[in-house]
C-alpha cells in the first residue's frame, strides 16, 4: 500500500487521490486498508516518517564513514563537515522522494495527524542537528548563550521547504548545485562562524 501510494503520487497530486486509488493500485482489500490504515493521510503521515528514519539513518551512517575515513571528527580540517553530509544526502534524499515531500507539505497544514507526524520529524531532525552541535567544537562556542534549539528548528524548516521548492520546479531553488552549496554556506556562516 506503501508503494502504491508512492507510485500514484509521481503523476498525481495527493489531494486528488482516493483510498480506492490506492486499493485498485495495491491490489488490496478495503479492509486490508483499514486494517493498517485510519484514512489516506495516516498512510502519507507513516510513508513521512518512514523517509525521515530513511535520511536519519542514512546521514548517521555517512558521518560515520567520513570520520572513519579522517581518523578523527567529521568537521575537522581536510574532512567533510556534519553540515555538507546533511545538506548534499537532503538534496539527494528529496531530489528522489519528492513527490512524496510536496504531498506532506501540502497536507500536513490541513489535517491534525499528518502535521502531528509532520511536526515528530521536524523535531527528530532538530534533536540531530543538536547532537551535531554540540560534537562541533565552532558550533558549541557560537552557540553559547543563544538558544541551538530553535535555531535547529528553523534550520530543518528552511531545509525542508527549499527543497520542496526545488522539487517544485521553482527557479533558482531547483539548480541543486547551486541550492546545496548555498545552503552549506548558510549554515556554516551561522552556525560556525565562517563559510564552508
Amino acid at each position: 500500500m506503501k508503494q502504491a501510494l508512492l507510485d500514484l503520487l509521481q503523476a498525481n497530486s495527493f489531494a486528488s487521490l482516493t483510498v480506492a486509488d490506492v486499493l485498485r493500485e495495491a491490489a488490496v482489500s478495503r479492509a486490508s486498508f483499514y486494517f493498517y490504515f485510519s484514512s489516506l493521510t495516516g498512510l502519507l503521515a507513516e510513508l513521512a516518517r518512514d523517509a525521515v528514519s530513511t535520511l536519519m539513518a542514512t546521514y548517521s551512517a555517512s558521518l560515520q564513514a567520513a570520520r572513519g575515513m579522517s581518523g578523527s571528527a567529521a568537521g575537522s580540517t581536510g574532512s567533510p563537515t556534519w553540515i555538507d553530509t546533511g545538506v548534499r544526502l537532503a538534496a539527494a534524499f528529496w531530489r528522489e522522494n519528492g513527490a512524496l515531500l510536496r504531498a506532506i507539505v501540502e497536507t500536513s497544514s490541513s489535517d491534525p495527524a499528518l502535521h502531528g507526524a509532520w511536526r515528530e520529524q521536524l523535531d527528530a531532525v532538530a534533536q540531530l542537528f543538536l547532537v551535531d552541535i554540540s560534537q562541533d567544537p565552532e558550533a558549541t562556542e557560537w552557540f553559547e548563550g543563544r538558544d541551538a534549539t530553535t535555531f535547529a528548528l528553523v534550520a530543518a524548516i528552511l531545509a525542508e521547504r527549499l527543497f520542496y521548492m526545488a522539487t517544485c520546479g521553482e527557479a533558482p531553488f531547483d539548480d541543486e548545485p547551486t541550492l546545496v552549496s548555498t545552503l552549506i554556506d548558510h549554515w556554516s556562516l551561522t552556525m560556525r562562524g565562517h563559510r564552508a
